[in-house]
């Protein structure tokens, strides 16, 4: 009888002790089951929320930064445009401001000419003028005033011809009429002195050396 109790307790025992190796194990299972479906979950979430949310941030920043660059590039592209554009603008107006000036120019130096001549020939006729009215000196000092004109322009046509009124008036003139314009001698030898220089081709040579002489005369003539 008492071989049979202890002998049942030992089952009891071990029956005890083998159910709660199972518990023990059904228990982890359940742990890692747990912690799987919690594992799971998580991923779950990351693929499902977090990861399309992270995706369209890095899409917005990408397409932020295409724009930017975008936007620099067309910035670049656009101050190009202006600096060639302003530059094309810049050499357009200095070309039309020089074609202006050279067109002043030409105009300036026309009216010049007009005007030099138009003052020439108002002391021509003055100096032929004075030599019909018996004051030869005057004639002389208008003949210089004339001269001076087309020397200006370089009028050796013009020249010629006052040249031929100076020497008309020289032959009317005498020693008197000198003194009575104080330095018209003078005058006469600076006039020839000038017209000398412009004669750069000594068209003007003979003619000059003649009144030359004719005024030299005309200073020592009495009469």
């Amino acid at each position: 009888m008492t071989n049979e109790f202890i002998t049942a307790t030992n089952f009891v025992s071990r029956d005890i002790t083998g159910l709660e190796v199972v518990g023990k194990v059904n228990e982890l299972y359940s742990s890692v089951f747990n912690l799987m479906l919690l594992m799971l979950g998580i991923v779950a979430t990351i693929v499902v929320v977090i990861l399309p949310v992270f995706f369209s941030i890095f899409q917005r920043r990408e397409r932020r930064l295409q724009e930017a660059k975008l936007a620099a590039e067309n910035r670049s592209q656009i101050d190009e445009i202006k600096r060639n554009l302003k530059k094309e603008i810049d050499d357009e107006v200095q070309s039309d401001i020089k074609k202006l000036k050279e067109l002043m120019g030409v105009a300036e130096k026309r009216l010049k000419n007009e005007t030099a001549l138009a003052r020439a020939g108002v002391f021509h006729i003055q100096a032929m003028f004075y030599n019909t009215q018996g004051t030869p000196h005057f004639g002389l000092e208008s003949a210089i005033d004339s001269g001076d004109n087309y020397i200006e322009i370089e009028d050796h046509g013009n020249l010629q011809r006052i040249l031929r009124v100076i020497s008309t008036s020289l032959d009317k003139c005498n020693k008197s009429h000198f003194e009575k314009i104080e330095d018209l001698s003078a005058r006469l030898d600076a006039f020839f002195e000038r017209i000398k220089k412009c004669d750069n081709k000594n068209v003007l040579l003979d003619q000059l050396q003649q009144v030359k002489r004719e005024k030299k005369n005309a200073v020592q003539k009495n009469q």
